[in-house]
């Protein structure tokens, strides 16, 4: 039986000429039906159509414009600003409170990320739309915060040049990127020029040589940052040559959330998200994190490892 809902499309003056194929719909399989509500925030904050029945609404996301295709493999990076609402925002803040504070108070599955509130963050629609554009099949390694007051820092610059590994080997051929190991963060509170934000060096993710050590120090005037209001989003390569840097506001900490994403048959990190979390979250979100392979002769959905095995 077929579902019916709310159906999104980006408008074509946001995205180009429908011949281009920019207004291809998502499999309703990997959308996942959303609130009314929730629906309609993201229409207004997108400038979407909206498709509608009486029973579900489905959110189709926001497809990958060809400017953000360009400006993702020219930097190595994107920033999309105000993803989150209000509401989101407060509510993530006071898990990640609670969890500095009191963990206790929580059930043991919601005392980590990505579990409790934060699990909506696993397969946010506008950052899955751009993952599955630069990755395709996509698991989740790893979900943690920082919370940074003035003088903590972060790690030093790491990443950079082109790489053979798979895990870093960015490519883009024939007008499609493989981003491969890729960071999403989600700044929660106002990020400005200076005070802190993450430094990339861009272009350095297709470098064709080594950066120079002058130039893997942070006060390089290769690197750059970026200013965004609460609840923005930034994507990058892992490749990019990338660091953190000391907070410098006194007025407010800077609150971030770093969730990590990679192809189905990659993986980088040592699994650290304990399996309680894991099984905590419902089974559209486990998904994320399958085990590692691509596909198997015979098996269920057509071979492809599309769930999570525990």
């Amino acid at each position: 039986m077929s579902r019916k809902g709310y159906r999104f499309f980006q408008k074509p003056s946001v995205v180009g000429d429908q011949q281009n194929g920019f207004h291809q719909q998502l499999a309703i399989s990997e959308c996942g039906f959303h609130r009314k509500e929730k629906a309609f925030e993201l229409k207004e904050k997108f400038d979407i159509i909206v498709l509608e029945d009486q029973q579900h609404y489905l959110l189709e996301g926001v497809i990958m414009t060809e400017e953000q295709k360009f400006i993702f493999d020219l930097k190595g990076y994107l920033l999309i600003p105000e993803v989150l609402t209000t509401s989101e925002i407060t509510a993530l803040k006071t898990q990640i409170e609670t969890i500095r504070t009191d963990p206790e108070s929580l059930p043991p599955h919601e005392r980590r990320f990505p579990g409790g509130t934060a699990s909506f963050l696993i397969d946010h629609p506008v950052v899955m739309n751009i993952l599955r554009e630069i990755l395709g099949e996509v698991r989740m390694e790893s979900s943690w915060f920082t919370y940074r007051t003035v003088g903590n820092g972060g790690p030093p610059p790491h990443g950079g040049v082109r790489n053979v590994n798979p895990n870093f080997n960015y490519q883009c051929h024939d007008g499609k990127i493989y981003s491969a190991l890729t960071r999403v963060v989600f700044e929660l509170n106002e990020v400005k020029a200076g005070e802190g934000g993450t430094l990339f060096l861009p272009g350095s993710h297709k470098a064709n040589f080594r950066i120079p050590e002058t130039h893997r120090q942070t006060d390089s005037p290769l690197f750059e940052t970026y200013s965004c209001p609460p609840g923005s989003v930034i994507i990058f390569t892992e490749n990019l040559c990338h660091s953190g840097v000391a907070w410098q506001n006194p007025d407010r900490p800077r609150i971030a959330i770093f969730n990590c994403y990679n192809f189905v048959g990659c993986q980088f990190h040592k699994p650290s998200v304990p399996k309680h979390i894991i099984e905590g979250l419902p089974p559209e979100k486990q998904a994320y994190f399958r085990n590692v392979w691509v596909w198997h002769q015979g098996g269920p959905d057509n071979g492809k490892n599309l769930r999570y095995e525990g």
